[in-house]
């Protein structure tokens, strides 16, 4: 996972309420696009198969375990991702949540 993919990381799951399958699934969409790496070939190797390019989903899951915890925040009601404060303090992303990401799955 590249280190300058953890902010918007965090952006997108402080606060959220989906499950880490599909916020790794949508991180990864949002990667792929962000740094234009296609996500099928045109011999049709699956992703896995491919040079290295995209963020193995495998890892993404690992990643958002290592910096966020799925819990009930003290100030809200229902459990949602929160991600530590060192981790929020480390990138400068703000405590709000991520109302802001612009999903690119549905």
């Amino acid at each position: 996972m590249p280190e300058e993919a953890v902010p918007d990381l965090v952006r997108l799951v402080n606060g959220n309420i989906n499950n880490k399958v599909f916020l790794a699934k949508e991180f990864i969409a949002f990667w792929n696009k962000k740094t234009g790496f296609e996500e099928e070939a045109e011999d049709g190797a699956t992703p896995s198969s491919k040079a290295v390019g995209s963020i193995s989903k495998t890892k993404m899951i690992a990643k958002i375990l290592e910096i966020a915890e799925y819990k009930k925040p003290p100030e809200g009601s229902g459990r949602r991702w929160c991600v530590k404060e060192d981790v929020l303090n480390k990138y400068g992303v703000p405590t709000g949540g991520a109302g802001d990401w612009t999903y690119i799955l549905e």
